[in-house]
């Protein structure tokens, strides 16, 4: 896959169900492994998982690599990846679709892949969850592995099986079987998660999934350009897919756990939905003001006649939240680590109940809280890309504009793009690190993953070699597969580096 030409399109090339990481393995030995194993080395920014043979050398080359799940390191592609992960005879649903045939199934474009799971929209029906269409819904503002590329303009979607109830589920109805997939533009990616009833002894658990597309595009000298996979470009023409499942992804910066299993390995996965109570915040419905505010943002922009994600234009305004809640609920998932609560924190400013949530994450025991505000943009910058994304949208120009380059400058270090001004003004290298890496590198990692060497809650035991490995791989240049922390959800200024570097140092 070659990289797209900005900043965060490079970011974006390195692919981000619902989970979010920090950085892989700092290993610089082969991968040599099969998927989920431990594979002994890095060769991307922490990837290294999959089956295959790499250099795995560290060496400039390698350090240009883009794609944690390239070839290039070790990860199957196409046809024998979908023979090995049909090897695996998972019985989830998503599992089940794909792997009906011995030969991976041909999918060009994002509604076939919604149809292949059974989560197509029928024609002429705008309605949501009713009449043989998915529940669905848009969020403007996300804390997932797409945090950084999701506003109104350029919404997530989540479509899915619908709920045996909707919104607040006292008395919970499991559905036996269930499929969910997210998308936004922008990501060469589509997730997937599904239910396995038969696992666990007939308890059933979650399984994860990314499936990973190119577009024409890839094969060209330029690569994808920011028209390519920001409008309704990127939705159709894929000319190659592959499909991993969580065991592939274990060791990579999309490891599903980190969000999904973050009390450790023993304990179950989870679907994740944060804003998980009405009114919903960042969600987009059309009677409540959070959820117009987003719709109008979205809707200045895009025509009613325009697909995005697969949802039918005139169906967007349908955009229920309440049928995500009834999902979440009805499968067991009620009690949501580090809730946000919308009715009392959203639009509060830095209140004393959010300033709780921020402290959380930057200690490193939870994902980032919701940001306060409704909208997570800044208004300039938005009116920019709206504009540009109407000429696109009518042809009178290509869209050249990053639009998804819109959060406020005030606003990185609330989102925790950045850290704590706190821990900076303090010169605090160690809080620092914790806040930036610390999610994706504790004790309850999967202790045979290499990544797991890099524990940041030992910090004074840690043998100087893994932190000589920390210190390379916080000063690659932004382009880099092993720049740590990954851009696509953290950065650190050179100052910034200094300060952990000193940490690291000790």
């Amino acid at each position: 896959m070659k990289k797209a030409t900005t900043r965060l399109a490079i970011a974006s090339s390195l692919l981000a169900a619902l989970a979010m990481s920090c950085v892989g393995q700092l290993d610089n030995s082969s991968p040599g492994g099969g998927p989920g194993s431990d594979p002994g080395g890095d060769p991307g920014n922490g990837s290294g998982s999959g089956s295959g043979s790499g250099s795995g050398s560290g060496s400039d080359a390698e350090n240009a690599i883009a794609d944690p799940l390239s070839p290039m390191l070790g990860f199957k592609t196409g046809q024998a990846q979908h023979t090995a992960l049909c090897a695996r005879q998972l019985g989830d649903a998503v599992a089940k679709a794909f792997c009906a045939t011995a030969t991976q199934p041909p999918l060009t474009s994002v509604v076939a892949v919604q149809q292949l799971v059974g989560l197509d929209f029928k024609a002429g029906n705008t309605a949501n969850g009713r009449n043989g269409n998915p529940a669905f819904v848009l969020t403007g503002h996300s804390t997932s592995l797409v945090t950084h590329f999701t506003s109104a303009i350029n919404p997530r979607v989540i479509i899915f099986t619908p709920p045996s109830s909707t919104g607040r589920v006292n008395n919970p109805s499991p559905l036996a079987s269930f499929t969910a997939m997210g998308f936004v533009r922008g990501e060469q990616f589509i997730e997937l998660v599904s239910n396995d009833p038969t696992a666990n002894g007939g308890k059933g658990d979650l399984n994860f999934f990314l499936l990973r597309f190119d577009q024409a595009c890839n094969a060209t000298a330029a690569g994808c350009s920011i028209d390519d996979l920001l409008t309704p470009k990127v939705e159709a023409g894929f000319t190659s897919y592959s499909l991993y499942s969580e065991a592939d992804l274990a060791n990579t910066i999309f490891d599903c756990q980190q969000c999904h299993q973050s009390a450790g390995t023993s304990s179950p996965k989870v679907l994740r939905m944060q804003e998980l109570q009405n009114p919903w915040g960042h969600f987009f419905r059309n009677n409540r003001a959070n959820g117009q505010a987003m719709l109008a943002d979205f809707g200045a922009a895009h025509a009613t006649t325009e697909t995005y994600g697969g949802i039918p234009g005139a169906a967007i305004t349908n955009s229920d939240p309440a049928q995500l809640e009834g999902l979440v609920e009805n499968q067991g998932f009620k009690a949501q680590p580090n809730e946000f609560n919308t009715g009392q924190l959203l639009d509060k400013g830095t209140s004393t109940g959010w300033l709780a949530l921020y402290g959380n994450a930057e200690a490193g025991k939870t994902i980032p809280a919701p940001y306060h505000e409704n909208r997570v943009s800044d208004p300039t910058k938005l009116s920019a890309a709206t504009t540009a994304y109407q000429a696109a949208a009518a042809g009178t120009a290509p869209l050249t504009l990053d639009i998804r380059e819109i959060f406020p400058d005030a606003a990185l270090q609330d989102l925790q793009f950045r850290p704590a001004s706190a821990l900076v003004t303090a010169g605090n290298g160690r809080g620092i690190l914790v806040q930036m890496c610390q999610q994706c590198h504790n004790p309850s990692l999967d202790q045979t993953l290499t990544r797991a060497r890099f524990d940041v809650t030992k910090l004074d035991t840690m043998a100087p070699a893994e932190k000589q490995k920390a210190i390379t791989r916080l000063n690659l240049p932004v382009e880099s597969s092993r720049k740590m922390p990954p851009p696509r959800f953290r950065e650190l200024s050179p100052a910034e580096i200094q300060l952990v570097t000193q940490e690291l140092m000790k």
